[in-house]
């Protein structure tokens, strides 16, 4: 199942917390009118090549899937930010 809510949170060096919660359905969805034709002429360049469209595409959506659970923590001197794909 492909990740639906990304949590960020930015912490400065002052205290100051920024938190967002973000729905990536709202993403995916924006994302669409340029997925759709960038899917065909990636199928169509793959065709050209000589290999399978349906691995390739059978992989993108494996790695799309494999984002779930990403975590991302970056600890700097002067912010923390912490990332997580749900």
């Amino acid at each position: 199942m492909i990740p639906f809510l990304l949590v960020l949170r930015i912490r400065t060096d002052r205290g100051r917390t920024i938190r967002l919660w973000v729905p990536l359905i709202l993403v995916w969805v924006l994302l669409l009118p340029i997925a759709i034709p960038a899917v065909i002429v990636m199928c169509l360049l793959v065709v050209a090549r000589g290999t399978r469209p349906l691995r390739i595409l059978a992989t993108g959506w494996r790695l799309l899937r494999g984002l779930r659970g990403l975590v991302i923590d970056v600890d700097a001197p002067d912010s923390t930010v912490y990332l997580k794909i749900i």
